[in-house]
């Protein structure tokens, strides 16, 4: 069946070797076809990336940075403003405590004296 083929697109038994033309700018190390699987040809063939995506890349990275700190910044607020609205409802809390002690002790204070004023 290859040989009718060969003989209609006009390839005898001639060795024609490679005819495709190589890509200039690729390594022939990293596309030298001698790996085992397929998908370790997949990479093979690509260049470095461009000047505008490591442009780019370096922007998102600043980005990136710029965000993780303004995230330390409000985390930081956040739990400052915490520990304040904590040591302001402990006070209070102590206070209304301290206030239901006096009135206890106040309403024992008039029982006692009442019962003695028999």
């Amino acid at each position: 069946m290859f040989s009718c083929l060969r003989k209609r697109f006009g390839r005898g038994n001639v060795d024609c070797g490679e005819t495709r033309v190589k890509e200039s700018g690729l390594s022939s190390q990293s596309n030298d076809g001698q790996r085992q699987h397929f998908w370790g040809m997949l990479n093979a063939g690509r260049e470095t990336s461009s000047p505008g995506t490591e442009l780019r890349e370096k922007q998102a990275k600043k980005e990136k940075e710029r965000l993780i700190k303004e995230l330390q910044l409000i985390t930081e607020e956040r739990n400052d403003l915490r520990d304040r609205l904590r040591f302001l409802t402990e006070r209070s809390m102590k206070n209304r405590y301290e206030s239901l002690q006096m009135l206890l002790f106040h309403s024992w204070v008039c029982k006692v004296t009442f019962i003695l004023s028999y």
